[in-house]
């Protein structure tokens, strides 16, 4: 007869499964926007046609866009998500992913220390600069 420290196991391994299963519905989710706005890219002769420079110089346009609708008060969603979409781009055109930087900014900021002045989080090394 199963005890009650089996059914408690019981339903955190379901509880854990059921986690698992949403994490790999929302990786896929965003694997295939990603690859969507890649060949949205490609169709449109974004990457064979454009340079890294150009697609920053939208990039930076698109941040302007970002920074007036912030001042503003009004909605950012847009802005950030056509960010995204640049930065796919520029991550396209020099073979990585939007996985790969964002893996490799966490590698470098996980053990950052450092602290906040005047709402910007300042690395521990540049508090000494």
């Amino acid at each position: 007869m199963a005890g009650k420290g089996d059914r408690n196991r019981t339903v955190e391994s379901e509880a854990y499964r059921n986690n698992l299963e949403r994490i790999f519905v929302i990786v896929n989710y965003l694997e295939h926007l990603e690859n969507n706005i890649k060949a949205w890219h490609r169709d449109r002769n974004l990457i064979d046609g454009s340079t890294d420079k150009d697609q920053y110089m939208k990039l930076i346009q698109e941040a302007g866009e970002l920074s007036d609708n912030i001042c503003k008060g009004k909605d950012i969603a847009d802005d950030i998500g056509d960010m995204i979409v640049v930065l796919i781009n520029i991550a396209e055109r020099n073979n990585l992913s939007l996985s790969d930087c964002m893996e490799r900014a966490w590698l470098d900021i996980k053990d950052r220390k450092g602290r906040m002045v005047d709402g910007i989080f300042v690395k521990e090394g540049d508090l000494n600069s």
